[in-house]
């Protein structure tokens, strides 16, 4: 897993829900660690979008966790290049 895509989620994450994430486990349920809406997983989407230039699958909103969400997010990514 890409550390450095680890790192730019979280800092996203924390930005858009106003919350530090403490002791973040990529392998663990994203939804048990962190408290986003609907309408932050839609900011998330359009600020990675935006700094990547890439257009993310919406079936990426139904992963469990960061770990699969960043895989996913690597392969759009390599797709892109």
């Amino acid at each position: 897993m890409n550390s450095n895509l680890k790192n730019i989620l979280q800092k996203n994450i924390e930005k858009i829900t106003g919350s530090k994430i403490k002791n973040f486990n990529p392998e663990g349920d994203i939804n048990s660690q962190i408290r986003i809406d609907s309408v932050q997983i839609i900011e998330l989407f359009s600020v990675l979008e935006n700094e990547f230039a890439v257009e993310l699958p919406l079936s990426m909103m139904n992963v469990k966790s960061a770990k699969e969400f960043i895989e996913l997010l690597e392969i759009e990514l390599n797709n892109k290049a």
